[in-house]
């Protein structure tokens, strides 16, 4: 087998801690790590925002590639949140990289049948707070009304509410696109050096 197959395996054969964490194979341990992951949130982000310009100028599809980075964005978004909560921080700073903190974020409401709703609120005398005359629903107010119903649990069929969920605001320093580009050469010449080391221990 040639130098190259072999770093090639040893290289797929050791992925790194962002790619496990993006596996379900790991969680983020401490919370200094987290700041590799804001680095690769960030990276991910101008990925997305790339593929959306260039969509604009080209013609394939492009849709899927997004989605997927969409998702990975929401999935170490989670494991922050993961992290977080565990080690009891609301909080944390990462100079020149973000600032990040946790809040609740209020679960969205589906309406999935209108008139129903609109007949349970015609029926409650309150349709007209929520509702322009041609039945089209003021969403704020509606979800504002929905929410003290629910309080009172007379939430009308056609309505569900999705539970509420934690979310992280990321606050990226200017600094972070630079220092997120440096992260990812060094944790690709850290993986190179690794393998090459593997490389020469192994029994030819």
């Amino acid at each position: 087998m040639s130098y190259d197959a072999v770093i090639d395996e040893i290289l797929q054969a050791e992925p790194d801690k962002i790619s496990r964490i993006l596996r379900g194979e790991e969680e983020i341990g401490d919370p200094t790590e987290i700041e590799d992951v804001l680095l690769e949130i960030n990276r991910l982000e101008r990925n997305v925002e790339f593929f959306k310009k260039l969509k604009k100028r080209r013609t394939e599809p492009l849709d899927q590639r997004i989605k997927e980075s969409d998702a990975q964005i929401d999935q170490l978004r989670a494991a922050i949140i993961d992290c977080m909560e565990r080690t009891n921080n609301s909080s944390l700073d990462f100079p020149e990289v973000a600032k990040i903190s946790c809040r609740k974020k209020a679960g969205s409401w589906d309406i999935k049948d209108e008139a129903n709703v609109e007949e349970h609120l015609q029926e409650l005398g309150v349709l007209d707070d929520v509702a322009t005359r041609t039945l089209k629903f003021d969403k704020r107010k509606l979800y504002k009304l929905l929410n003290e119903l629910l309080e009172n649990n007379n939430v009308p069929e056609g309505a569900e509410k999705s539970e509420d969920s934690q979310t992280v605001a990321i606050s990226f320093y200017e600094k972070a696109e630079d220092r997120a580009k440096q992260d990812q050469a060094e944790r690709e010449a850290a993986r190179w050096k690794k393998a090459e080391s593997n490389y020469d221990s192994l029994t030819i």
